[in-house]
């Protein structure tokens, strides 16, 4: 599962020191998978060919750096995890450090992600943590741990139901006859 964020908006801080993003974050431009760091990246630096790195990295700005609200707590290299915003694929996820898997799980960091993942889950969202090749969907009443997700599977959140209103965690793999133009169909049709 590859990690990109869309067109670069504006940041209001910068990096100061922090390359977390160049260890957790998958390059396929670089064949650098999750989880290791980019044999690029000057560490607490920055990037040795910074003016020559790859379209998923030019355009890739984690939450940290664009979101006034998350303060200095929420910097990756403090965090031990970079927060990833995909609107298109109405997804918010962390990517973790996997020598730190459970820095997700720390204050403030954990009331806020289960908050994250209600206001996602009415909005046909998603809040995921990645560890590496892992993912765990963070419901708002539990964490769904769905191991490895492969690159032809897609991770579903939503509602089981109006009967019932706890939310639900899978992947289907993208060919999967539940899915109609890439999204899921309604509880009830499955």
């Amino acid at each position: 599962m590859s990690a990109t964020s869309e067109a670069t908006p504006s940041t209001i801080r910068d990096c100061n020191g922090c390359t977390l993003c160049c260890k957790v974050m998958e390059i396929p431009e670089l064949v650098k998978p999750p989880g290791v760091w980019c044999s690029h990246c000057m560490i607490a630096k920055g990037c040795a060919i910074y003016n020559a790195r790859p379209p998923n990295c030019r355009k890739f700005n984690c939450a940290y750096l664009l979101d006034p609200t998350l303060d200095e707590r929420w910097k990756p290299s403090t965090a031990k995890f970079c927060i990833v915003v995909d609107r298109e694929q109405r997804m918010l996820a962390a990517l973790v450090d996997a020598q730190q898997p459970d820095a997700w799980k720390r204050e403030p960091y954990y009331s806020q992600f289960k908050a994250w993942s209600k206001a996602a889950l009415a909005s046909n969202g998603q809040m995921l943590i990645l560890v590496g090749q892992r993912c765990i969907a963070v419901l708002p009443d539990r964490d769904v741990d769905l191991g490895v997700v492969a690159a032809d599977e897609k991770v579903i959140v939503q509602a089981s139901g109006a009967a019932s209103p706890r939310a639900e965690a899978y992947k289907l793999h993208k060919d999967d006859p539940g899915l109609v133009a890439g999204r899921p169909l309604p509880p009830t049709n499955r």
